[in-house]
């Protein structure tokens, strides 16, 4: 049975350099891959280059990049990436890397220029990964755009970049806007372009706002894993909530998460 790969999103501000190695090793010593936040802080003091050294030789193949959420609609995010990608040049992973950035709500059009600006632009082994928003109104429109633009990157044969879809940002969305869990997921499941191109999953809780510890909010964490399961999204899953004892709370979701992935997978 094949197993997925869970972990969380990993912030690096606070860490000095001397000491991300430590901070790397300890949290792969309890959890099986992490999500780098890329931000300002962790460029300009170079951090970005032990970062990149150390998972590359430590976690080659078990981690991903989040970039910018603004990187398609904000020309200084758009020209920062560009030069991120330089730098990924350097580093010529062996293995899978996710980088991942927002796709906005609205005509995709509008986007799909630098979606491919991008793509021809880089490394080999380097994939760009396309995250849902969280929006409030017009969920079934927003899926319904990333769907087209999906189906015209696999008409181009664009085979770098994919999706990462966050569950928690739909169905946090979808709740505000009145529609169920169950409803969205299955109009979710219409989106044959859209589950075809997913590489990653992101997932949270939700209750008055979103990225919660799971088990926290109203989500219906089996119904959501029954999704996953059903749908054939064997990819990797980072539980994008705050960890603030990863040997207390982070192993708990993660062995909640692991414990209902195995039961659902068991029974369908």
């Amino acid at each position: 049975m094949e197993e997925y790969s869970i972990g969380f999103r990993m912030k690096f501000d606070n860490v000095e350099p001397e000491d991300i190695v430590k901070v790397v090793i300890e949290f792969l010593n309890r959890f099986d891959r992490y999500e780098i936040k890329v931000t300002d802080n962790i460029i300009s003091s170079g951090k970005i280059h032990v970062l990149l050294e150390s998972s590359e030789r430590l976690a080659s193949g078990k981690y991903s990049l989040h970039l910018s959420k603004d990187v398609l609609s904000n020309a200084q995010s758009y020209a920062e990436t560009k030069n991120m990608i330089k730098m990924l040049q350097h580093y010529r992973s062996t293995k899978k890397v996710h980088l991942i950035t927002h796709i906005p709500y609205g005509n995709f059009h509008e986007y799909l220029k630098y979606i491919l600006s991008i793509s021809m632009n880089l490394p080999k082994n380097y994939i760009l990964l396309l995250e849902n928003e969280k929006t409030d109104s017009n969920n079934y429109n927003y899926l319904m755009q990333i769907d087209e633009l999906c189906a015209s990157l696999c008409k181009q044969e664009i085979t770098n970049v994919g999706i990462c879809l966050d569950i928690g940002h739909l169905l946090f969305g979808a709740h505000k806007e009145g529609i169920t869990q169950r409803r969205c997921l299955v109009q979710l499941a219409k989106m044959s372009c859209i589950l075809s191109m997913v590489k990653q999953i992101h997932i949270h809780d939700y209750l008055g706002t979103d990225h919660l510890q799971l088990g926290e909010g109203t989500m219906d964490l089996d119904n959501a894993l029954k999704f996953i399961v059903e749908n054939g999204l064997i990819v990797p899953i980072i539980i994008e909530t705050t960890v603030n004892q990863p040997e207390h709370d982070g192993i708990k979701q993660i062995l909640m998460m692991s414990h209902k992935l195995k039961n659902i997978k068991e029974m369908v």
